[in-house]
């Protein structure tokens, strides 16, 4: 019986548009989405503080507007 299951599975569907599976590709497309709400800041220097500082202080001006 499991194996009739296993057979009429298909994996046929979409992954969600955002889904990242490396370090690498998170820090690209987060770089590529801060450009366009102003936030500049390298996710190398400091472990990412900075940028993260950025987001956190500017952020709710993004949000309210």
């Amino acid at each position: 019986m499991r194996d009739e299951f296993i057979q009429k599975g298909k994996s046929n569907y979409d992954l969600p548009p955002m889904v990242l599976w490396n370090q690498v590709e998170l820090k690209l497309a987060l770089q590529d989405l801060s450009k366009l709400f102003g936030i500049h800041g390298d996710m190398e220097l400091d472990n990412g503080n900075s940028f993260s500082y950025q987001i956190i202080v500017q952020f709710p001006t993004f949000f309210h507007t």
